[in-house]
Parts: structure tokens; C-alpha cells; sequence
């Protein structure tokens, strides 16, 4: 995204007292929705995740890597949550979380940089701004309009006129405790709870590029992500804004379905996307790919990513996709 780092650096960078300030004197409105983007950093382990846990291909092509029947929490009867997911589990059983199965893009790059570039413009050439930049320039200016948790702005934010702000960690009133997404999601619920007029937060977590000893370095990081958004659900309800907020939750590539030699797994293609909130149409979207001859390396991509951003721009956004994303949209259904 060849200028996106120019308007970055050049990013407005507000303080916790800015936005709560923001929040007295120009607060959120009720009828508004909010969208939290989590980006999981380093291309997380779909099948690690969302485990098909009954297909015998799974246990062949990653006999190290594979989790039994009594180490996942079943979903149906063919996949399942790894069983550090207790958090998303009790979404699961709310309704309120949704499973995209299969996400990405035709001819997935594995490079790191140039798939997450894909995915934070919707725009598979390189351009000079992000999806949620572009959104911004339909809006009339407002600095607290999106914000990114950390003290650089990420190319999603990146508009073609207009971007999002950033807020510093350590501007942040956090559990120091608890990990870096929990951190960066209790400080969003505190703005939300302070009327912040905030229509995109950005968050992140990186560490998912598991080359080797994956197991249980993507369990822990999976059980992080599950507890954090769990427990911020759960305060958004505990103050009445729960209905306001939608999650996202993505990565820039799956992994390779067979195991390395390192106990591990290379970049791979297609990915499963999360969806959490009351407005979200709980279950799952999407085919599940096939494990057999013809994916044995790659996973296939049967969604789109950009149809899932198309909804979520329409459904919680309430702004017109082709003015952001150039892409005729297949209905996946993913909100009520």
C-alpha cells in the first residue's frame, strides 16, 4: 500500500481524556452502531481453531499437530473450537457468534505483507488506502471517528482524504495483568461506556506465525483471544451497550494443512472469520473446505473476504459498499 505509511505517521494521536472529554461533549448516539476490527497478526491456524475433528484426512496430514475428540469443544458433529475457546463457546450457545468458513482471496499471496495489504484495503493491487479509510471519506470529518489502539495507525484506517486516530496503550487505564488484547478491549469498553462517539475501533494481536511448536503456542494465543472478547462482551452487556456492538475478527492467511517438520505449519490460504454481537446471525456461513486430495496444501477459498466487509459495511456501517469496495457481493445472510 505504496503512501499509506506517509498518512500514518501523519495520524492524529488522541489521549484516554481527549476521547472521554469527546464523549461529554458530543456523545455517542444510542442508535448508532459501533464496529470493533481485531486483527490477529502473523496468519492464524484455521484448522487449529475451527478443528474438523472427525476427518480421518486431518489426523494423517498432521499427526503431530491434531487435537483428539477429548481436547476440543464440539460445535456439531464434524467441527469444533479448540478447547481453549471457553469464551467463544458461551457465544456459540448465546447466538451470538458467527463462523465464516473458508475466507480469503482468489490466488492468496503467502507473503505476510502483501496479503495483510489485501485484506486492509479490499483491493487485491496495491492502493494507497484501507476499507475502513475509505469509509471515512463518506463520513464528515471527525478525529474520533475511528480509532486504532496503539501508536501507529495501521493501512486499514488509511483513506484516500481522510483517517482514523490513533490512542497509545500507554494512554491507556488498563489490567497491566492481562494480555495485550484484553488491555487494548477494556479500554475500548471504557470509551464506549463513556459515550465516546467512536463508530470503528481497531485492535490487535500478534504472535500467530507459527512455524514451529504450533500446538501449544496457538492454543495459548486462541484461549487469549476467546477470553478477551468473551469478557468484553460481557461488560458491554453489564452497561447496557452490548447491542451496539459488532466484532470482527480476522487474519491475513490460514496455514498449510500438513505439519512441517518443526511441529508447525507454513503460510497457507483460507481462513475462518469470526463475527460477535446481537446484531450477528449466530452459526455458521459459508462451505467448510474439503480435506482431501485436492487440499491437501492449500485450503480452497470458498467466500470472499470482501463479501463478508461488503455486509458489514451495509448492515453496520449503514453505508452503501460500492462507495467503499469494488466488488459485486454474494449475500452471505450474517446479520439479523
Amino acid at each position: 500500500m505504496t503512501g499509506a505509511g506517509d498518512k500514518a505517521r501523519a495520524a492524529k494521536t488522541l489521549s484516554f481524556d481527549e476521547i472521554v472529554k469527546q464523549g461529554k461533549s458530543k456523545p455517542f448516539d444510542a442508535n448508532s452502531s459501533i464496529l470493533v476490527i481485531v486483527t490477529l497478526y502473523g496468519g492464524n491456524d484455521g484448522l487449529s481453531t475451527l478443528i474438523p475433528f472427525r476427518d480421518p484426512n486431518y489426523f494423517s496430514l498432521r499427526p503431530t499437530l491434531s487435537f483428539q475428540e477429548d481436547e476440543v469443544i464440539p460445535l456439531d458433529e464434524d467441527l469444533a473450537l479448540n478447547a481453549s475457546m471457553v469464551g467463544f463457546k458461551e457465544l456459540w450457545d448465546d447466538g451470538t457468534l458467527g463462523i465464516v468458513r473458508g475466507v480469503g482471496y482468489p490466488r492468496t499471496e503467502h507473503s505476510h505483507f502483501s496479503s495483510m495489504a489485501i485484506w486492509q484495503s479490499a483491493n487485491l493491487s496495491a492502493v494507497n488506502s484501507g476499507w475502513v479509510g475509505r469509509w471515512i471519506d463518506t463520513q464528515q470529518h471527525d478525529e474520533f471517528l475511528a480509532i486504532n489502539l496503539g501508536s501507529i495507525l495501521p493501512p486499514l484506517l488509511v483513506g484516500n482524504k481522510l483517517s482514523g486516530s490513533v490512542l497509545p496503550m500507554a494512554q491507556a487505564n488498563t489490567n497491566l495483568g492481562s494480555s495485550k488484547l484484553a488491555q487494548q478491549l477494556q479500554t475500548v469498553a471504557q470509551l464506549i461506556a463513556a459515550d465516546a462517539p467512536t463508530r470503528v475501533w481497531s485492535v490487535s494481536l500478534g504472535g500467530f506465525d507459527t512455524h514451529s511448536d504450533a500446538k501449544e503456542t496457538q492454543s495459548k494465543l486462541l484461549g487469549q483471544v476467546s477470553d478477551a472478547i468473551a469478557d468484553f462482551m460481557a461488560k458491554l452487556k453489564e452497561i447496557g451497550r452490548s447491542k451496539n456492538v459488532t466484532i470482527l475478527v480476522y487474519s491475513e492467511f490460514g496455514r498449510r494443512v500438513r505439519a512441517n517438520e518443526t511441529d508447525g505449519t507454513d503460510h497457507g490460504t483460507s481462513n475462518p472469520v469470526f463475527l460477535i454481537g446481537e446484531r450477528v446471525q449466530g452459526g455458521f456461513h459459508g462451505e467448510n473446505p474439503s480435506l482431501d486430495s485436492k487440499g491437501r496444501d492449500d485450503l480452497s477459498v470458498t467466500t470472499d473476504f470482501r463479501d463478508i466487509y461488503g455486509e458489514v459495511l451495509e448492515k453496520i456501517l449503514g453505508t452503501d459498499s460500492d462507495r467503499v469496495i469494488n466488488k459485486t457481493r454474494r449475500d452471505l445472510s450474517l446479520f439479523k
